[in-house]
């Protein structure tokens, strides 16, 4: 793998990142704009990132270890 995809690969993966904790934010409010504040919903959303977040983490060890 040459330098660029390997870079190419990380800011992909970093993107992703940056999307997934937008889409936090937003999911920790309802649609009037106010945060829930519901504990068990929060952490629902929470695990639902860290998941994704995992996905994301994953790609970016595998790309370096393809190196």
């Amino acid at each position: 793998m040459t330098d660029m995809n390997l870079s190419w690969d990380y800011s992909k993966a970093c993107k992703m990142i940056h999307i997934l904790t937008a889409h936090l934010y937003e999911e920790l409010h309802n649609e009037d704009g106010n945060p829930h504040k519901q504990a068990w919903l929060v952490e629902e959303k929470i695990k639902e990132f860290k998941d994704r977040l995992d996905i994301e983490i994953d790609l970016i060890q595998e790309a370096v270890r393809d190196e």
